[in-house]
């Protein structure tokens, strides 16, 4: 809605708002000063670094002089322009990956002060000013500060697009050459990705139906990397990166003992009626952790396509199923994983294995194994509390017995396997 310019000039009420523009003129230094220190302190991450805070500075005090103008000169303040300063600091903001709602807050902040000085200004000159030259003053300035919002939120939005695109397109490269083993500057891996790369990472998968439109997809992604990171604890640097429409896969920079809860995570979807399914991986270290890491997510989530109803799947729950995919490297991981010092060689661990496979083929029963291996029942008790121990001296029990049962498997027929790894 266009307004005209009224009680400005000509009549009884001519210069009256000029009146109290010329005086708060006079005060705009001391303004910007203190508008620009009160938005930083309010809003941390508009100041995140010495020049965006200077950025923020030259907003405020360009958009303050473009204000005071337009009130003093009577122009319509739905139809400025915003100024340089406002529209770069908004590119800045995108850039940084700092929110809309915190740059429209500022403006807030912006509004209300300046219509409250406008207001002091006025009973401090001692005039009687008529109700509607205040409300009209009021008015504009909301008019003002509404049509530069639309502008630099356009700005911001655009700039975010195409920063997006272009840091999305940079970034899909970088990862693509690590997880191909083909980058030996890590400091400048780290650099572009905004990631720390040498420390220990869980990898995730994350997707959602077609069905599901491509922005709601986005908004799902962005509340399962806020959730996992509250997960983990201590908020810890992330990196989610899109692979289609629907899916997406992330690095979270983590402790070599964190892990998601599968229930937890199932039941945050479930309740929180978000669209999507996830994976994930083991906590890794380094950049071989990096790229094993969402390899193992990549394969839980090709076998989460047959189970359609689980949301959340973690890779020690098919771990057995993945590593029977001649891959080595996991199965040295899943025997020691399982076995613990059951897995290391030796004559004496070589008969508590023995002992304790055919333990769990003949279903626990001590009577039977005796006879397989020829020995007294008691020795068989013995030898299978022995290995307990050796598993885990902690906690003596069998865990997941066929996951036991597969390890100890590959361990009597891939010997060689692990021999070449000591």
């Amino acid at each position: 809605m266009t307004v005209e310019p009224t009680g400005l000039t000509g009549g009884d009420g001519e210069g009256r708002v000029e009146e109290i523009m010329r005086e708060v003129l006079t005060r705009r230094r001391e303004f910007v000063e203190e508008l620009t220190t009160y938005t930083g302190d309010a809003i941390a991450e508009l100041v995140a670094d010495e020049s965006t805070a200077h950025l923020l500075g030259a907003s405020i005090s360009e958009n303050t002089l473009l204000l005071i103008q337009t009130l003093y000169e009577g122009q319509d303040p739905t139809t400025v322009t915003a100024p340089p300063g406002a529209v770069q600091y908004a590119r800045r903001l995108a850039q940084n990956d700092v929110s809309m709602a915190s740059l429209m807050r500022a403006y807030r902040f912006g509004q209300a002060r300046f219509t409250e000085m406008c207001l002091e200004v006025a009973a401090e000159l001692g005039e009687r000013y008529e109700i509607s030259v205040l409300s009209d003053i009021v008015t504009r300035v909301a008019q003002f500060i509404d049509r530069i919002c639309d502008i630099v939120a356009r700005e911001y939005e655009q700039e975010r697009d195409r920063w997006v695109r272009s840091r999305s397109g940079m970034r899909q490269h970088w990862i693509g050459e690590l997880l191909a083993g083909d980058v030996t500057d890590i400091d400048q891996a780290e650099a572009v990705l905004g990631y720390p790369l040498k420390g220990s990472h869980l990898a995730v998968e994350v997707w959602s139906d077609d069905v599901v439109n491509r922005a709601d997809s986005l908004h799902a992604f962005d509340l399962v990397s806020a959730f996992i990171v509250k997960s983990l604890g201590a908020r810890r640097p992330h990196m989610m990166v899109a692979t289609g429409e629907h899916e997406a896969r992330a690095w979270f920079a983590s402790r070599p003992a964190d892990r998601l809860d599968v229930n937890d995570v199932a039941t945050w979807l479930r309740e929180q009626r978000v669209p999507v399914r996830l994976a994930w991986g083991t906590t890794l270290a380094g950049v071989e952790g990096f790229r094993r890491s969402i390899h193992q997510a990549a394969r839980t989530k090709e076998l989460a396509a047959s189970h359609p109803n689980r949301r959340a799947v973690d890779f020690t729950e098919v771990a057995a199923v993945a590593m029977l995919r001649n891959d080595p490297v996991e199965q040295q991981d899943f025997v020691r994983r399982v076995l613990g010092g059951l897995s290391e060689p030796g004559e004496r661990n070589d008969g508590l294995r023995e002992t304790m496979l055919a333990f769990l083929e003949l279903s626990g029963d001590h009577t039977l194994t005796a006879e397989r291996l020829h020995v007294h029942r008691n020795t068989v008790r013995y030898r299978i509390e022995q290995a307990l121990q050796t598993i885990d001296p902690h906690r003596p029990r069998v865990g997941n017995s066929h996951d036991t049962m597969l390890a100890l498997s590959i361990l009597e027929w891939r010997r060689d396997l692990f021999a070449a790894t000591r």
